[in-house]
């Protein structure tokens, strides 16, 4: 049994783990129906995987200050992963794997995805006008001009005062699409877990995929046809995962 491993380059090993977590989690599913000696293959490159992250983000959170040790605690990971391997491998040597000990791995998955992901975030009641004092102060009329240019041009459907997840989203587009229903499928659901878009009707997102040529006539009466987009789990691919992952190193490389 072999697993390839297209992991994407990663600029911080926080998206690295991250990537780790969504594809274990949706992975570990399809793997335990599989039986017991695939599972347990499985769990073994995966946890090793997880494990070996974890130590480098802890390694590097000694050695440089990482705002994101602010976002997660690592060092509790870290255990909570050990205390599973433990009582991992003294299943695996008395041979009584059971149902149990995999729900441990897929709850910790669940656990720490959630954790890592974007958080919203909280603006003043007066934020506008906090915002607008401090363009007329810093900037002067010649350089606000510019500075419009980064704010979110749909706010109706991303999340966000400035432009970042409508340029993640574009990316992607123009990129990767290939199987126009599938892939904007994962896109959209993918985004919506990450708290990057807002909850818009189906036909809502067909009609504005359409009006801004992502997709033509003949993709929009398909969309129209199939009714729903597809969810995160039915239109999961290693590949797409690896290209947004791709894009999100392209759009936030300081992140």
């Amino acid at each position: 049994m072999s697993y390839e491993n297209i992991t994407p380059i990663f600029n911080n090993k926080l998206d690295k783990l991250k990537f780790l977590i969504k594809k274990y989690k949706h992975d570990f599913e399809v793997e335990k129906k599989k039986g017991n000696e695939d599972l347990q293959t499985f769990l073994n490159i995966s946890i090793h995987e997880i494990d070996e992250v974890i130590a480098d983000i802890l390694t590097e959170i000694q050695t440089v200050k990482m705002t994101e040790t602010k976002i997660v605690d690592y060092t509790y990971y870290c255990k909570r992963l050990n205390s599973i391997k433990t009582n991992f491998e003294k299943e695996k040597q008395e041979n009584d794997f059971d149902e149990d000990e995999t729900n441990d791995f897929l709850d910790f998955y669940k656990e720490i995805d959630i954790k890592l992901r974007p958080q919203p975030k909280t603006l003043l009641p007066n934020s506008d006008e906090l915002t607008k004092q401090f363009k007329d102060v810093v900037f002067n009329t010649q350089k606000k001009t510019t500075q419009l240019k980064e704010e979110n041009i749909f706010p109706d459907f991303f999340k966000g005062q400035t432009n970042t997840n409508f340029k993640i989203f574009n990316c992607f587009a123009k990129k990767y699409i290939i199987s126009a229903y599938k892939d904007f499928s994962f896109l959209i659901a993918n985004m919506s877990e990450e708290n990057r878009i807002h909850n818009q009707k189906h036909k809502i997102w067909y009609k504005w995929l359409h009006q801004e040529k992502y997709i033509n006539d003949k993709d929009y009466d398909t969309f129209l046809r199939k009714g729903n987009l597809l969810t995160f789990d039915k239109s999961y691919s290693e590949q797409r995962l690896n290209n947004y992952y791709n894009v999100i190193q392209e759009i936030e490389p300081e992140k």
